[in-house]
């Protein structure tokens, strides 16, 4: 009923303008007209979805995703009404697949939006490990003695760090600490894009005992229940995850009206601030092993999604092998495993697109440094988006001197 009473005032609106009549003015009426429907229901599903919960997500995309189909002539609507129609096809399929499957493999491809088998997403999480472990010990081994060990350089990192004093006021030091590494970020990677939208980013100390860190909708909300869980060291590496120029470069994303804003895909919002790790980390070379530290953690963590959930390890397993590879506390990796239960194939779908942004990076010319900038922010202008979709964007810029990008379907 509240869809035909809009179709009514389409046509009083489009019938009360003066037009000259002819075969153009028409075709213009029947696109905007077309266009018109397409962002109501749109629009409907960007208002009502995040009000509903568990199953009933994927009953109500499939609802309106066949009501748009019958309502619109996609032949008649702009291209960005054709995109909105892509994404919700998407986050249909992918909404279903989290609540219907039962194959882990699926729920991992659902997230990361790449078509990785899990013996290809362990090796290539394997191959990054081996990257990562090989880095560290470059950057922090003694080559006059030649006999680096890693698990020892962990223990030495863990014991001799720094963490926020056990009060309200070191509590409250370590959020103005925070705030301020976020701001000297942004300032020092300020050519990593064309151009920064204004930061909006809230910090809020909580006492939550299930979470670390959690982002949403801009506000970083951080636990400080237990200080031995927050490191000093990390500082730059949160401030760059999770600020600029890391997740909170997709903070505009909810203004553009998009059902982008809606869909979950940790593989491109996480991943690319896996991403932004890596790259700024082989750029601050002072302080390089501290990113390479967070950088090491979400990799293991992938691998231990991959394994806790095709039972080959079990969850204590998981934690003593980043207990031993990651100077974090015990209670931090326990809480960060516990999600490897609650959204099975987060991490993995994180590591992976971290993986795939790196791919795209690499395609850029090597003399060209601003080809690494224009395609920085276009990634977060453009996205977050299924993979597929967003080769198909890129490719039509021309960044790349091959121009060749391969669609990997979702």
């Amino acid at each position: 009923m509240r869809l035909n009473a809009f179709i009514l005032t389409v046509f009083v609106l489009t019938g009360c303008g003066s037009q000259p009549v002819g075969q153009t003015t028409d075709s213009s009426l029947r696109r905007k007209f077309e266009s018109a429907i397409a962002r109501e229901i749109l629009s409907e599903v960007r208002r009502e979805l995040h009000l509903l919960k568990g199953s009933t997500r994927a009953e109500y995309l499939q609802r309106k995703s066949k009501q748009l189909s019958a309502s619109v002539d996609f032949t008649q609507v702009t291209s960005s009404i054709r995109l909105e129609h892509q994404l919700l096809d998407y986050l249909t399929r992918s909404e279903r697949t989290k609540w219907q499957a039962s194959e882990f493999q699926e729920k991992a491809r659902a997230l990361s939006s790449l078509n990785w088998s899990l013996a290809e997403s362990e090796d290539k999480i394997l191959a990054e490990i081996d990257r990562l472990d090989q880095t560290i010990a470059a950057v922090a081994g003694d080559e006059t003695t030649g006999n680096f060990s890693l698990e020892r350089h962990i223990n030495n990192v863990r014991s001799g760090a720094d963490y926020p004093e056990d009060s309200y006021r070191g509590r409250q030091q370590y959020l103005d600490d925070l705030a301020d590494t976020m701001i000297k970020t942004q300032l020092n990677w300020h050519a990593f894009f064309t151009r920064y939208e204004e930061s909006a980013l809230s910090i809020a100390g909580t006492e939550s005992t299930k979470t670390s860190f959690n982002y949403n909708q801009g506000t970083l909300s951080i636990s400080l229940a237990k200080v031995t869980d927050l490191p000093m060291f990390e500082l730059r590496s949160i401030a760059a995850y999770y600020g600029f120029p890391g997740i909170q470069s997709f903070s505009t994303q909810d203004k553009k009206g998009s059902l982008s804003a809606v869909l979950e895909l940790p593989g491109y919002i996480h991943g690319w601030a896996g991403y932004v790790l890596d790259y700024i980390a082989i750029r601050d070379v002072d302080r390089t092993l501290s990113y390479l530290y967070f950088s090491r953690l979400m990799a293991g963590l992938a691998l231990a999604d991959l394994r806790i959930n095709t039972d080959n390890w079990s969850v204590v397993e998981a934690q003593n092998y980043l207990t031993t590879s990651t100077p974090y506390s015990a209670n931090r990796i326990r809480l960060m495993l516990s999600k490897t239960s609650s959204a099975q194939g987060y991490y993995l779908a994180a590591v992976a697109g971290k993986l795939h942004f790196s791919t795209l990076r690499d395609r850029c010319p090597v003399e060209s440094k601003a080809c690494e900038s224009v395609l920085h922010q276009k990634i977060v202008e453009l996205g977050p988006l299924p993979f597929e979709i967003l080769e198909q964007r890129l490719s039509a810029l021309q960044l790349f001197t091959d121009n060749s990008l391969s669609s990997t379907p979702p």
